[in-house]
């Protein structure tokens, strides 16, 4: 009696069983679906017209606003700007700035007034009411603007303690023949927010602490270390 032959189906369905198996195995040996790992993946999109994948344009990177400056002018705080802490910087020689509490123009209404040359810094805290005077000059709002001078070498201006320059020992070397220092608590209050200040002639020390604002006329200032 002959021997009885395999159905051919049979033979077909175990080749097809082993291949699958083979690609299984093939599969897991090469670590499987690159697109895992964060270093090789894409982010992708899908062209509507050709069904095609293609790489997905990378976001364009955001925009820095620019700080916000007033001009020159007058101007009335709380209807024009809103009261808060300010920096005037002088764009011009002989720059001026002046607080008033109204409008009359009379010297009784004047909170606090300076002049300051070109590229001189000046603190002022404006109130609900206040009108503010900017001539030769431009203003922003005090945190958006921190001065950080090198301390090896600080030029006349006024700088807020804790923020612009540290707390500590300066010496003060006078550049000009008007050579003037201060500390205040308050910019808003020129007379009376003085703790202590001096015209100087020769070289000093000075010592000012966070929160102060220390103004430097005519003098270079150096931390001491």
């Amino acid at each position: 009696m002959g021997k009885k032959k395999r159905p051919v189906l049979k033979i077909v369905l175990i080749v097809l069983g082993a291949i699958v198996i083979i690609a299984v195995i093939t599969n897991i040996a090469g670590g499987g679906d690159s697109s895992s790992s964060p270093e090789t993946t894409v982010a992708t999109t899908t062209n509507v017209e050709s069904g095609e994948v293609v790489a997905a344009p990378e976001a364009p990177p955001e925009k820095k606003s620019s700080p916000q400056y007033v001009k020159a002018g007058m101007y009335k705080v709380g209807s024009e700007l809103p009261a808060g802490e300010y920096i005037i910087e002088a764009t011009g020689d002989m720059a001026y700035y002046q607080v008033s509490s109204d409008s009359s123009g009379e010297i009784d209404s004047i909170i606090v007034n300076d002049t300051f040359n070109k590229g001189v810094f000046a603190y002022i805290i404006l109130q609900d009411g206040d009108y503010i005077k900017i001539d030769r000059g431009r203003m922003i709002a005090a945190p958006e603007l921190t001065l950080q001078p090198k301390l090896d070498a600080i030029p006349p201006s006024t700088y807020k303690v804790g923020k612009d320059i540290p707390a500590g020992e300066y010496k003060l070397t006078p550049t000009d023949e008007i050579a003037y220092w201060e500390r205040n608590k308050n910019p808003r209050d020129s007379i009376n927010g003085i703790i202590a200040n001096d015209v100087v002639t020769e070289s000093v020390y000075v010592t000012i602490r966070d929160g102060e604002y220390f103004k430097i006329t005519g003098v270079q200032g150096q931390k001491v270390y």
